[in-house]
């Protein structure tokens, strides 16, 4: 006979809060390695357990009613949203936004566990007292800089020795320019990557028409080409390029030739040797095959080509 269990130890087997409901797809750091209990319960120890790293922020929000200080926030909240609507570049954010909404809103990505609505007023009330805050520290820069009653340390004035301008003069004669301004300089190691020395341009036989390793750009005709390293692969890479725009530019100035060419394909290997016979499972055509019986696969495909065909 089944007995009814109290009401409170009913209430016993629901876990404790904080916990997270079953169904939960977020990220939470040790689940995996915790086994033999309930997900709540589960989760509810591990958001407890403070050796566990986790963020400080939690995804859980109270459900208690709201406080007068939270009633007192939100009021402070709509006053600054309430600010924005005196500026003319920004009054969408003034009014709540409808979930869908699919424009930039900042500091949008730090607000979670509420209702698309309150987020984005939370974050633009944020945004908003940052920005406040940087125009309240701009104004006092120039109060500050401006100020005169801020007495100037005393440095003292080193010993130096006075040194005569005309005995500088003697020693120290003036130089004389060799030339009005300086040649650039151009390192001989380095890869000139102007317009006249790009490796695209330069000949097939120059050593520089290539790429250094880990170039990240775009080389035609490299993806047929492996085996060696970059700047090989590059100089074999831009050689064919070379080529094959030479050939195109040939083309374009040639006379058009209505000629056409017809090549006799002929396969290096026969299907049906002359020798010997099929491989057995062999299920491509064979012809004159479905009147044969009585042998095997390899005598009756023995010379399949020179075979009469028998009616």
């Amino acid at each position: 006979m089944s007995t009814l269990i109290p009401f409170r130890e009913r209430i016993e087997l629901l876990p404790k809060n904080p916990y997270h409901t079953p169904g939960y797809g977020g990220y939470c750091p040790q689940y995996k390695y915790k086994i033999g209990d309930t997900f709540g319960r589960t989760t509810h120890c591990l958001i407890q357990d403070k050796s566990v790293a986790c963020s400080e922020a939690t995804l859980l929000s109270s459900i208690k009613p709201v406080d007068q200080a939270v009633a007192k926030c939100k009021q402070s909240r709509d006053e600054l949203l309430s600010r924005r609507s005196e500026n003319w570049g920004g009054q969408k954010f003034g009014k709540p936004l409808v979930p869908g909404y699919t424009g930039f809103v900042p500091r949008l990505r730090q607000f979670y566990g509420e209702r698309y609505t309150e987020k984005c007023k939370n974050a633009v009330a944020a945004f908003e007292t940052d920005h406040l805050a940087h125009q309240r520290k701009m104004s006092e820069l120039p109060e500050t800089t401006n100020r005169v009653d801020v007495p100037m340390p005393n440095i003292p004035k080193t010993n130096v020795p006075a040194v005569d301008k005309m005995s500088l003069r003697r020693h120290c004669p003036r130089l004389v320019p060799i030339q009005r301004e300086a040649d650039p300089y151009i390192s001989h190691n380095a890869i000139h990557t102007a317009v006249n020395n790009s490796p695209f341009i330069l000949p097939n036989d120059n050593p520089n028409k290539r790429f250094m390793s880990s170039y990240m750009g775009y080389v035609p005709k490299l993806k047929f080409h492996i085996g060696q390293g970059s700047p090989g692969l590059t100089h074999v890479a831009l050689n064919e390029f070379t080529d094959a725009v030479a050939q195109t530019k040939a083309a374009a100035t040639a006379p058009v030739k209505l000629e056409e060419v017809r090549e006799e394909r002929r396969d290096p290997v026969s299907i049906y040797p002359d020798s010997s016979g099929l491989i057995p499972r062999y299920t491509g055509h064979i012809p004159g095959q479905k009147f044969r019986h009585g042998r095997t696969f390899g005598h009756s495909t023995y010379d399949a080509l020179d075979q009469p065909r028998s009616t």
